[in-house]
């Protein structure tokens, strides 16, 4: 015999009150439904807003390194990481034929030398 599920015990997200009504529904009212929203987007903003400082950073440090005449140098990658240089935040990743890695910061390329095989 089939039996319907029990939905006399679910919760409110937010305050854990008893739901009434729908099957779906998560919030016992408007209020705790706001609540809840405005939090996930505090959390994305500062997540997106720490991302955006590192990018920044990132950049100031390859502007002060090429210079405005610049537009392309050399530099060695423990260079970068010792003027706090972070190569896991970029803006694109392409990579050319097996030797090649570009990596982008914005409107500035990065190339990195690799050997065949290395996947990283």
């Amino acid at each position: 015999m089939c039996q319907k599920n029990d939905l006399s015990h679910r919760q409110c997200v937010i305050c854990n009150k008893q739901l009434i009504g729908r099957s779906d529904k998560r919030f016992c009212d408007i209020k705790c439904k706001n609540y809840y929203h405005s939090e996930v987007r505090k959390s994305l903003k500062t997540i997106a807003s720490e991302t955006m400082k590192v990018l920044a950073k990132n950049i100031i440090i390859l502007e002060g390194i090429m210079g405005e005449e610049k537009n392309s140098c050399l530099i060695d990658r423990l260079a970068l990481e010792r003027l706090g240089f972070i190569f896991n935040y970029v803006t694109d990743v392409r990579k050319i034929w097996c030797y090649f890695l570009w990596c982008f910061q914005f409107q500035l390329p990065i190339c990195e030398k690799q050997t065949c095989g290395n996947n990283n």
